[in-house]
């Protein structure tokens, strides 16, 4: 340094790592002092040039002198502080270079735990991806029974319009049952069945009567008829009663004909009722089985539309969690970037540099995070529902197919059962026609025979009359005359 010269000096700090830190401000101004000035003069001879005069000292007051010192004191706490401003800085600065190598190790600490974080969700993102191309696959599964349910609507619509074409007709058919009998009890056949029961009644009871004949015959002798005398009245009684039991058998035999007829009408008539209510139970039960189809449909239309509506939110829920999932893993492998940097960074400028990247890419990852468990739930829960959904459908739709066949079964059946019930109705008047006809005819035969016996005026002399019914032809009648005496 130079003697009389003002200097001012600034400290830096080397630490272990070899980071130097910045000058410190400068001290206050120092000036050197002047060195003492010597004299040669050393007398005696020699005869040069006398040495000049040294300068006087200058004088100092005390003034002066409490400036000196308070001079030095400044100077002194200038360097204690500079002193101390350097090892304080020092300490700082190792303090720093630690936290630096702390931070790095910590750095890479999350680098390496941050790839597997990359790698989960990774793997959640693809299983993501796999739920969102199923919900798109699921939507034709989705498409394929809203095309089916379409189809039973439209068929199950068709099919309420035949039905209420069949029922319609079916009921009027039943209605017209009476009129249909009333038509069949007066057709030429139905008078032709009728006069041949009356026929047959009347053959039975002359088959009877000609049997009983015939029975007594062989159990009797021939008949006897007195004529004119008191024996008349008495063989007119026997052959009176032979008749009335051949009547008798007649009169059983025509009922029986009569009683087998009307037995059969009366059973027609059963049959003919039971057929009329069995065809009105299936008009009624087409029409509520129609009735059920039409409802079933409806339900099957509104299931299958919910699940069209709940694909729609389950495609768009998977790839809403699709693409947070991948949002997420984009940042992760950021966040791996980032902490690379703070473990390859070599000053607290570069390492506070990268630490923000950081805190911003962990926020963004927090708040995708969040997004993700969001989106995951949301599509979880789209997805049972819509699988809900489609379960439901499925099941009212096959619900409504079964409901559809039934109710095409019964539009076969309820014109055959119509037209069994008139068929039955024109049966059964035909049939009543015959047993009234058998019972007129049975009414009509005789249950007592009447023989009359009373002479006929006769125009011969000695002649007379009498009339025997109820006898065989061909059989022998023994007949006895009494002639009174002339007075």
């Amino acid at each position: 340094m130079t003697a009389g010269t003002a200097y001012t000096f600034s400290i830096t700090a080397t630490n272990a790592a070899g980071l130097t830190s910045s000058s410190s401000s400068p001290s206050s101004s120092i000036t050197t002092e002047s060195a003492p000035v010597q004299n040669n003069n050393n007398g005696g001879g020699g005869g040069g040039s006398p040495a000049p005069e040294p300068a006087p000292e200058p004088v100092c007051n005390a003034a002066c002198v409490a400036a000196q010192n308070a001079a030095a004191e400044r100077a002194a706490a200038e360097r204690t502080a500079a002193e101390k401003a350097a090892v304080e800085k020092a300490a700082a600065e190792k303090v720093a270079a630690e936290k630096l190598t702390a931070d790095k190790a910590a750095a890479v600490a999350v680098a390496e735990k941050t790839k597997v974080d990359v790698s989960a969700a990774t793997t959640a993102a693809t299983a993501a991806v796999e739920k969102a191309t199923a919900a798109a696959a699921a939507k034709v599964d989705v498409d394929t029974v809203a095309a089916a349910v379409s189809t039973i609507v439209n068929s199950t619509n068709s099919s309420a319009a035949i039905t209420n074409k069949i029922t319609n007709e079916a009921a009027a058919s039943i209605s017209s049952a009476p009129a249909a009998a009333t038509k069949a009890a007066s057709t030429a056949s139905a008078k032709t069945k009728a006069n041949s029961a009356a026929s047959q009644v009347r053959a039975a009871a002359t088959a009877a009567q000609k049997a009983a004949t015939s029975s007594q015959a062989q159990t009797s002798a021939a008949p006897e008829i007195s004529l004119g005398s008191s024996n008349t009245g008495s063989a007119a009684a026997q052959a009176a009663a032979r008749a009335n039991a051949a009547a008798r058998a007649g009169k059983a035999a025509a009922n029986e004909v009569a009683a087998t007829a009307e037995a059969k009408a009366v059973k027609s008539k059963a049959t003919a009722t039971a057929l009329q209510n069995e065809a009105n139970a299936a008009v009624a039960e087409a029409i509520a089985e129609q009735k059920v189809a039409t409802a079933l449909a409806v339900e099957a239309k509104a299931a299958a539309d919910k699940a069209s509506t709940l694909s729609a939110e389950k495609i768009a829920a998977t790839t809403a969690a699709k693409t947070a999932a991948e949002i997420l893993v984009e940042l992760l492998k950021e966040k791996v970037t980032v902490a690379e940097k703070i473990a390859a960074a070599v000053t607290v400028e570069a390492l506070a540099e990268a630490q923000k990247s950081l805190d911003t890419v962990n926020a963004k990852i927090a708040e995708a995070e969040r997004t993700v468990a969001e989106t995951a739930s949301k599509a979880d829960a789209a997805i049972s529902a819509q699988v809900e959904a489609v379960r439901v459908a499925e099941a009212v739709k096959a619900s409504a197919e079964a409901q559809l066949a039934k109710v095409d079964q019964l539009n076969a059946v309820v014109p055959v059962k119509a037209a069994a019930a008139v068929r039955a109705a024109s049966v059964a008047a035909v049939d009543t026609k015959i047993a009234t006809a058998a019972k007129a005819a049975a009414a009509k035969v005789p249950s007592k025979a009447v023989i009359s016996a009373k002479p006929r005026a006769s125009t011969g002399k000695n002649s007379t009359r009498a009339t025997i019914s109820g006898l065989k032809p061909g059989q022998k009648v023994k007949v006895t005359v009494n002639v009174k005496p002339k007075p």
